[in-house]
């Protein structure tokens, strides 16, 4: 349930260990806070100045790909926050989450 950051990776990783993966979600479109309540820097944890997950990796990749709309900002003393395109990122996620074979269910709301 839910198609923010947390959803989506949970589907994805779900998808890998079972055969069907419904992802629900309320809104008409995908991303959470990023693209709903356009919270645009997401902090990343970097090891060797590479992204820990896999999977926000594969979805920055696809969307620098495709739309070139992220970069990086300083964050704190801590690191980095990557900057993303909310419209952008709401084209590309229901494209990768086919990709990975996970059904979506929008404009849903789980009681």
């Amino acid at each position: 349930m839910g198609g923010g950051p947390a959803g989506i990776g949970a589907a994805v990783a779900a998808r890998r260990y079972t055969n069907q993966v419904i992802l629900i979600e309320r809104y008409g479109f995908l991303g959470g806070m990023a693209t709903a309540g356009l919270v645009t820097p997401i902090s990343s944890i970097r090891i060797n100045n590479h992204i820990v997950s896999a999977i926000i990796s594969e979805i920055l990749d696809r969307l620098k790909k495709e739309t070139n709309s992220f970069g990086f900002l300083p964050y704190r003393d801590e690191g980095e926050s990557i900057l993303i395109e909310p419209e952008a990122l709401k084209l590309i996620l229901p494209l990768y989450l086919k990709e990975k074979g996970v059904e979506l269910l929008l404009h849903s709301l789980v009681t």
